[in-house]
């Protein structure tokens, strides 16, 4: 057994990282769009659409957030940033505190590899979802060509006190 290799070694080569200095973040909620993720840090570049495997979204009274779910996946944009936009997007999100920042593996859409920073709710709480929210994630979605089904998912939030 300890002549083979590690199975997980082969992948390691194929994963894109942000180039030193640099980190990418995946974003599940109205930071997907240009206009708020610009105003929370300085020169962001989007780097693509992808999906985060092994989580959900969910929706309270305090906001979007993610969980870990076995076969359920969320949508959502890539955005390298550096340093200083790190730190813009810390003090924005309430990480630490509020949010915490965890690293994630997300696929893009032709099936590659990133490592990410994700943000999700220290403690998230289940219960009625803001509606402009709700709807602002469906329509980004839609924007980003996020799959049908998907977006039917966000949008049945809108009315659910817990899903």
């Amino acid at each position: 057994m300890l002549d083979q290799p590690n199975p997980l070694l082969h992948i390691v080569g194929e994963v894109i990282r942000p180039e030193r200095g640099r980190h990418m973040v995946f974003t599940y909620d109205e930071a997907m769009d240009d206009g708020v993720v610009r105003a929370r840090c300085p020169d962001p570049k989007f780097v693509c659409t992808a999906r985060c495997t092994g989580r959900r979204i969910i929706f309270g009274p305090t906001g979007a957030s993610v969980i870990h779910a076995l076969g359920r996946e969320v949508y959502g944009a890539v955005w390298e940033v550096d340093a200083a936009g790190l730190a813009g997007l810390d003090a924005s999100m309430g990480a630490p505190g509020v949010k915490e920042r965890r690293g994630a593996f997300v696929r893009t859409s032709e099936g590659r590899l990133l490592v990410t920073d994700i943000y999700a709710l220290t403690n998230p709480e289940l219960g009625e979802p803001d509606p402009a929210l709700v709807l602002r994630i469906a329509e980004l979605g839609g924007r980003l060509g996020f799959p049908i089904g998907y977006k039917e998912q966000i949008r049945g939030w809108l009315g659910a006190s817990i899903h």
